[in-house]
This record gives C-alpha cells, structure tokens and sequence, in this order.
C-alpha cells in the first residue's frame, strides 16, 4: 500500500504571475502526461465504438472491414501514445524517437527497447485508489490517500501490449482481409479494450529520477485526466 503526496491539483495560473515562475520538472511531467492520457482516452473511446457498433450489426465508416483498420489503427496510436509519454521529459530522445516511429525506421519491439532503455519501468501499473480517512482527504485537492497496486489478472501485461503493437500494424494494410474474419479481429479487439479500459483506468507510472505519478483517467472534478505525484512507500 502506497500513500500521495496531498497538493492541489496543477494549474496554469503561473503564467498570470505578475512574477512567474516556471514550472518544475515533475509539474512539466504532469501537465504532458495528463496530455497524453486526454489523447489516449480520445482514441480509445473511438476504438471501443467500432466494436459496439459492430457487436450491434452496425458500422463506423459504412464498412465492416474499414472499421476493423479504423479500430487497430486507434490501438496502435494509443500504444504509441503510452509509450512517448512514459519518457516526453527527455525531450531529445522523444523527439529522435517519433522521427523513427513516424518513418518505420523501429519496428514495434525496438521501439519499446528503445524506450526501455531511457525509462525501465515506464510501463503502468494497474491500481486501486481508496479513501481510508476521510479526515485526511480534501475532495478539493485530493480525493483518496492509499493506492493499492492490482495483482496481476484481467488488465493488458507488457508483454502482451508488445504483442500488440506489433499484431495492429497488419490491420492497416488491404491484405489482411484475405487471412482473416472481421469477426475474429473484433472479437480480439474487444478483448483488447477490455484490458487496456482496466489497465488504465486508474494506474501509477514511473517517468525519471523515482518520480512516479498516480493517474485516474475520468478524475473526480470535470471528467479528465486527474494525476498527483505519489509521495512515499506507507510504512
């Protein structure tokens, strides 16, 4: 069980200081992940309607097998979205390493080495956010104060997001269609929705120098991206 560190959540009222005052590194980490996060919901929410709308014999663009790109496509940019964002504090490196991505030059299991070895531990981890003490938690500023790391079992495991991203790049190209079924895609990305929607949903990652962030995907405010820097080990 882990405790947070209990501050209001960021803002961008530094910049109306009449002195500002730039942000620091970990309120920079914050602001681009909760960035990258309101993307990945985004995309997420688009790949999750091509599978309700094809389990209701409906469809997206007006073809079965269109929506079946559209969708894999959506994962495959999520994949990558979580991946810039474990590291966008090295800025050199992210930029170096969206080039590559953007021009294949990394194919999906060197692009996650690559960041492996920058960040280690950049993978999240699927949590439970509790409110234990109402004394000690300010709806205002923090709304729970122990998180509780998920044992493993129904969210997306690295190793089976690596099996992802890699799997949705034969989605965006016409011959998938001659080796397999709408049917069989859409079962499997309804499966991937699933995992990843449990993954995410609330989790704590690992950005730079023991910085970690705890991370709710629909926060308690106004329905985004809500992320507090997790403070220490309780003891």
């Amino acid at each position: 069980m882990l405790r947070v560190h209990p501050h209001r959540p960021l803002t961008n009222s530094w910049m109306y200081d009449p002195e500002p005052q730039p942000p620091s590194k970990t309120e920079l980490a914050i602001h681009r992940y909760e960035d990258h996060m309101e993307d990945v919901k985004r995309m997420e929410a688009v790949a999750k309607q091509c599978v309700q709308e094809w389990e209701a014999r409906e469809t997206v663009t007006g073809d079965s097998r269109a929506d079946v790109s559209l969708c894999y496509l959506m994962l495959r940019m999520i994949c990558e979205s979580m991946l810039l964002a474990s590291v966008m504090v090295h800025d050199v490196f992210v930029s170096a390493l969206g080039k590559r991505i953007i021009s294949k030059e990394y194919k999906p299991k060197r692009i996650v080495a690559a960041v492996e070895k920058v960040n280690p531990y950049w993978y999240p981890r699927s949590v439970v956010l509790r409110n234990t003490d109402s004394s000690l938690v300010d709806q205002s500023v923090l709304w729970y104060n122990e998180v509780d790391v998920r044992p493993p079992g129904g969210w997306l495991t690295q190793k089976e997001f690596t099996r992802l991203y890699s799997t949705c790049g034969g989605y965006l190209h016409v011959c998938w269609m001659e080796n397999r079924s709408v049917q069989a895609a859409m079962e499997h990305a309804a499966d991937v929705c699933s995992r990843l929607e449990l993954l995410l949903k609330q989790h704590l990652v690992t950005l730079f120098d023991d910085v970690t962030l705890v991370v709710e995907m629909v926060g308690p405010w106004n329905g985004r991206v809500a992320v507090l820097d997790l403070y220490s080990p309780s003891e």
